[in-house]
């Protein structure tokens, strides 16, 4: 089993043009909705962090490989230091997105924020 750090430099970004994230992220919260709850979405009504909220989990979950690399973690400590290392890579690659990736952090007993 790969440690908490093997798992963590495996994480990589595709980078995409920072003005159609936010876009991006609504669309994809939209989608997964409807498909979850078979509603139709207020995103037009949404207000900006959680546009930017959205646009952090569009970038998570469709341009890293996130999704992959928790899914061979052996705990959820483990999961919860992977979910924050992708985090700090969205922040550094889109910085415009610092404060939502700062917001999604989870926080883990015994490490440093």
């Amino acid at each position: 089993m790969d440690t908490a750090s093997d798992l963590i430099r495996q994480l990589h970004i595709t980078i995409a043009p920072e003005n159609n994230l936010t876009t991006m992220g609504l669309l994809h919260h939209a989608q997964l909705r409807r498909q979850r709850e078979h509603i139709t979405c207020p995103e037009h009504n949404v207000d900006n962090h959680t546009r930017e909220r959205w646009a952090v989990d569009y970038i998570r979950h469709k341009l890293t490989n996130y999704d992959e690399i928790v899914a061979r973690s052996d705990s959820q400590r483990t999961a919860s230091r992977i979910k924050n290392a992708v985090l700090e890579l969205i922040a550094r690659t889109y910085p415009t997105y610092r404060n939502a990736c700062q917001m999604q952090r989870v926080p883990i007993p015994g490490v440093a924020a």
